[in-house]
């Protein structure tokens, strides 16, 4: 039997554990997906990482996000162009009431 544990947080900071059935496995890419789609992100220490270290967008493709600092906040982001010219600055999930996209403006 494959045991199956998914550790992520809510949009809104609770820790949740998704443990997945022998059956439910084959849609494990699918799962994945529609949760960070919905908000949800790895738990911290959870991300994946580039070879500098830094961890990598799991909504863009892998592209490794640069470490930002402002005020004494420290977080990681990458820089986005739309198809408009708007450039955006993504952290990978959706974190906050004002940053529902996931995107700073």
């Amino acid at each position: 039997m494959m045991r199956v544990v998914l550790r992520l947080v809510h949009p809104s900071n609770i820790d949740v554990e998704i443990e997945l059935l022998d059956a439910e496995v084959k849609t494990l890419d699918t799962l994945i997906h529609t949760l960070l789609a919905k908000g949800y992100r790895p738990r911290a220490g959870a991300w994946p990482t580039g070879p500098s270290g830094n961890p990598l967008c799991v909504r863009h493709g892998g592209i490794e996000m640069q470490q930002r600092e402002k005020q004494g906040d420290v977080w990681h982001s990458h820089k986005v162009v739309t198809e408009h010219g708007e450039e955006l600055y993504c952290r990978g999930y959706p974190h906050g009431p004002h940053d529902q996209d996931g995107f700073y403006h």
